[in-house]
């Protein structure tokens, strides 16, 4: 397959070289190529013989050496090597050099001479493959394909695309095939990778969903059993005995049964719900007794507290008021002494301002009699000043009054 693959590229690869330009189509030498390419295409054996030719077909193309074609594999008794050399501005790749010397058959029988260059036959070939034949690429078919490929819709299908196209192809359509498996295959690939976590989810939401469902519906047939059976014992409560004989002779039997059963259950339950009613009327009324026995101890208690707790308040409003009669006689009396303190420090002062101004006076004649002073003098003089300064001080500074001088 890897042969196969190599040789389809090849084949392409001379086609389009030999078609390139409309010029070179017409020469000698491309007209040689083109039919060694037709016989490739045509051959039905893709071996490592036919491989290597097109291999040689194409470096004599590429390098723009003279195309060559084997003289024994086609039996051509023609010359098919061309003497003249191609163009090197008629040629995309570079002008490369080829060996322009080529030995004869007779030399080496196992050597092929194929466009210049040599290829040993000992070489190890593969196992044949056998391919069906092609046609042969006309004018013709590449006009029907132009006009295929114009003419075609945007939205038709693969069958339709492959039924109008690969006839007028050269491997009817066998490459497209290839190309169009690929994009398949990878795009399946690629839808995989994007929706098999997504259907993987959904897939175990719709699980659960169906579990509980399940589960809800199990639920629902458990319920329905378990009314059923309550049903059958309230059956068998209203009617303990059945009699068929009753049954298929009385039409009403069945309602009477059940209306008198009913009738005789709703009096057991009134007899049954009224002595129950008085039992519990019975302990009601023996709890509200204790309540109000407990109820009246504790006001009696609160009685005598609220009595004590008032002889203590009145005990107290008297002796706060005996302590306010006693403050206000001490106040009275404060007020006296201070008014009387007051009245003696203003006498104290008058007579201080008198003394300082005589000590003055005495200073002031002092200096004018003599200039000359002692300092006994100046002592003395100071002595009475602090002095008077001591006793222009308030009486009550110190916290009692001062004695008289």
């Amino acid at each position: 397959m890897t042969n196969n693959n190599q040789f389809e590229k090849l084949l392409l690869e001379a086609w389009e070289r030999c078609t390139d330009d409309k010029i070179l189509r017409d020469s000698e030498t491309y007209k040689c190529a083109r039919q060694t390419l037709a016989k490739l295409t045509c051959s039905s054996r893709r071996n490592n013989d036919e491989l290597y030719q097109l291999k040689s077909l194409i470096s004599a193309l590429r390098a723009g050496e003279k195309v060559c074609c084997p003289k024994d594999k086609f039996n051509d008794k023609e010359a098919c090597c061309q003497k003249e050399r191609l163009n090197d501005e008629h040629l995309c790749c570079p002008k490369a050099q080829l060996p322009n010397k080529t030995c004869s058959q007779d030399e080496n029988p196992n050597k092929e001479v194929m466009c210049g260059l040599f290829f040993s036959k000992d070489i190890e070939k593969p196992e044949q493959i056998i391919y069906p034949q092609l046609p042969i690429p006309d004018t013709k078919a590449d006009c029907i394909l132009k006009s295929a490929l114009v003419t075609i819709e945007d939205n038709v299908s693969i069958q339709q695309f492959f039924r109008d196209v690969a006839v007028n192809t050269c491997d009817r359509g066998d490459l497209l095939m290839r190309v169009t498996n690929d994009v398949l295959t990878d795009f399946r690939v690629f839808v995989d990778s994007v929706f098999s976590n997504r259907v993987t989810q959904i897939g175990m939401v719709l699980a659960r969903e169906h579990m509980s469902i399940r589960d809800r519906y199990a639920e629902l047939e458990s319920r329905t059993l378990n009314r059923a059976q309550l049903s059958v014992f309230h059956v068998k409560e209203v009617m303990p005995t059945f009699d068929w004989l009753r049954y298929s002779s009385e039409p009403g039997y069945i309602k009477s049964v059940v209306v008198s059963g009913c009738l005789q259950n709703a009096r057991a339950e009134d007899t049954d719900g009224d002595d129950a009613r008085g039992k519990g009327l019975l302990y009601q009324l023996n709890w509200l007794r204790s309540e109000n026995d407990r109820a009246d101890g504790e006001n009696h208690c609160l009685h005598e507290r609220h009595a004590k707790l008032t002889a203590e308040l009145s005990t107290i409003n008297g002796n706060i008021s005996s302590v306010q009669c006693q403050a206000a006689n001490d106040i009275a009396c404060l007020s006296d002494q201070l008014e009387k303190l007051r009245t003696k420090s203003c006498e104290q002062m008058a007579i201080i301002d008198k003394l300082m101004e005589d000590i003055q006076i005495s200073i002031q004649n002092t200096k004018k009699g003599s200039k000359v002073m002692t300092y006994a003098d100046i002592d003395s003089g100071v002595l009475i000043g602090v002095y008077l300064m001591q006793l222009r001080q308030p009486s009550w500074v110190g916290g009692y009054p001062r004695a008289k001088s």
